[in-house]
């Protein structure tokens, strides 16, 4: 049982209750809703992008170049492909490790 000496204790105390309840409250809430899974012909799952958006930006100002909104979906689209050509051919040789050569 807890006692309190005075008012100001338990306004204390009562304020820590309610700043827990809240951080409790705070933490179930659900998460930011992810993206829905893409499926490829070979049964991967790909929700994300495969690219870091600002490297490639940093990597074309190097040319003088700008990066259009859609070409970093369009290049992680494309490494997409190599992965699952590079899953594919490793599979047929009976590797489960993917090698540069399989590229």
């Amino acid at each position: 049982m807890i006692v309190f000496d005075n008012l100001s204790n338990f306004k204390k105390f009562f304020k820590i209750l309610i700043l827990a309840r809240i951080c409790r409250i705070i933490a179930k809430s659900p998460k930011k809703p992810r993206k829905m899974p893409i499926y490829t012909n070979t049964g991967i799952i790909m929700s994300e992008m495969l690219v870091v958006q600002s490297k490639v930006k940093e990597f074309a100002k190097q040319s003088d170049v700008n990066v259009g909104s859609d070409f970093s979906e369009g290049l992680s689209k494309m490494v997409e492909e190599a992965i699952t050509k590079a899953v594919n051919r490793s599979k047929a040789n009976g590797r489960k490790t993917l090698r540069s050569y399989d590229l």
